[in-house]
């Protein structure tokens, strides 16, 4: 009913990029760019890269709004592809036809059913990789009668980006002296190891009825810290969220 940019993508196209959670998709299509907001990559549109207005993009799981509750950002940059049988992507606004949500388009994951899994055990592990990189997901499920039930789990670690910096804070400015006897500002080691998990289930009964819970936490440090201030302690920042949904449809 309104002219859009769609694209659309499967699972394999996921697992032969190597993608794993939305950011790296977006980051692959026209339009769409890095940005940054403190402890957590996000995704800038046309060159608009101001950390608070970013992620404003309508994040649909099988048609249910997922964004978050104060600022209607998308978790895009630890939302996993792994349990999405197709993920369908919006380039452009979209909030006179979808709210204002979608400032900077759609992206709809459709997920994956028992009987697409063939109840089997799907695996992907990866041992170690830059940075200390860590992750694994596990998906699978079983069907019975007019009941499809589906899995999944995440978990991702990561050392994250770490090196000397200066400190902004001004600490040590008149005690640390360099080799002409002039104060110099304090060099700290940045903090940016994250780790998250998400747990993921869906119940379908028959063509009518979806449940639907998800389970995400993350812990992070803050980088430099607020106001350039590098932290001199480990951090331990925690955040969750826990999502119940259920969907009706029917022809109505």
């Amino acid at each position: 009913k309104a002219p859009a940019t769609i694209t659309a993508y499967n699972n394999q196209h996921f697992s032969d990029y190597g993608m794993d959670v939305i950011n790296d998709l977006l980051f692959t299509l026209p339009g769409f760019s890095q940005g940054q907001d403190y402890d957590r990559t996000t995704v800038s549109f046309r060159g608009f890269f101001d950390s608070w207005s970013n992620n404003h993009i309508l994040h649909l799981i099988d048609g249910i709004p997922m964004n978050d509750n104060a600022y209607g950002s998308a978790y895009t940059w630890m939302q996993p592809l792994f349990t999405s049988k197709t993920v369908e992507v919006i380039r452009g606004p979209g909030s006179a036809l979808y709210g204002s949500n979608a400032t900077n388009g759609v992206v709809q994951m459709n997920t994956f059913s028992a009987s697409d899994l063939e109840s089997s055990v799907y695996a992907r592990v990866n041992l170690l990789g830059n940075n200390g990189a860590v992750r694994h997901q596990f998906l699978t499920g079983a069907e019975k009668d007019n009941l499809d039930f589906v899995l999944g789990y995440s978990f991702y670690k990561t050392e994250g980006n770490e090196y000397e910096t200066y400190d902004g804070s001004n600490r040590g400015a008149y005690t640390l002296t360099n080799s002409a006897g002039r104060p110099t500002l304090l060099k700290q080691t940045n903090r940016d190891s994250k780790d998250d998990n998400y747990l993921w289930a869906k119940l379908t009964v028959g063509d009518e009825w979806m449940f639907q819970y998800h389970r995400q936490s993350w812990d992070f440090d803050t980088g430099h810290g607020w106001v350039f201030w590098v932290p001199d302690l480990d951090e331990e920042m925690n955040e969750s969220r826990d999502i119940w949904s259920i969907k009706y449809q029917s022809d109505i």
